[in-house]
């Protein structure tokens, strides 16, 4: 399988979100907080209007700051990942590293972590979130190096009438450099 990490482009919109509302649905149902796929349906029933992806489309050919980068990874044109970075003054920051559950552990996560690595400035701790039921996740991220920081919030994801939120965690992973 050859896999193409890169910068994503505008004409990537629609497939970004349709990959968003798959991997959001897949990862954060869960029934022992509550979150069901009802939930989720609703929260994301606007992932893929017009006026949704002409927005990601218009962010990223225009928007991205300089200190931040889009990323996809594509077989052949397929987009089957994204993930989102951010480089700040002291700290680096991953917003988010979603794969197509059908591409999952076959190596995609690492590849975006070493094309994250070139990005980040590694001297800095880097920063994520992520749902303290993904297991998955949790331990993708460990093997990486990052650590959990006890840090604990609820990150409100359903809005609405039908609010849910999810228990999230913070890890982190010391400077490299």
């Amino acid at each position: 399988m050859n896999v193409i990490i890169s910068n994503a482009k505008p004409e990537d919109a629609e497939q970004i979100q349709k990959l968003y509302y798959e991997t959001w649905v897949d990862t954060y149902r869960n029934d022992e907080h509550g979150i069901t796929l009802e939930n989720l349906q609703y929260r994301y029933r606007d992932t893929m209007s017009e006026k949704s992806i002409d927005w990601l489309r218009d962010f990223i050919k225009s928007k991205i700051p300089d200190n931040n980068k889009y990323l996809t990874a594509k077989v052949d044109s397929k987009v089957i990942g994204v993930s989102y970075l951010e480089k700040e003054i002291d700290h680096n920051r991953l917003h988010g590293l979603y794969i197509l559950p059908e591409y999952q552990s076959k190596g995609m996560g690492k590849m975006f972590w070493e094309e994250a690595k070139k990005f980040f400035d590694l001297k800095n701790k880097t920063i994520l979130e992520v749902a303290v039921y993904n297991a998955k996740a949790i331990g993708f991220y460990k093997k990486l190096g990052f650590i959990d920081t006890g840090k604990r919030y609820p990150e409100e994801r359903i809005t609405d009438e039908k609010i849910v939120k999810i228990p999230m965690m913070e890890m982190n992973l010391p400077p490299l450099l």
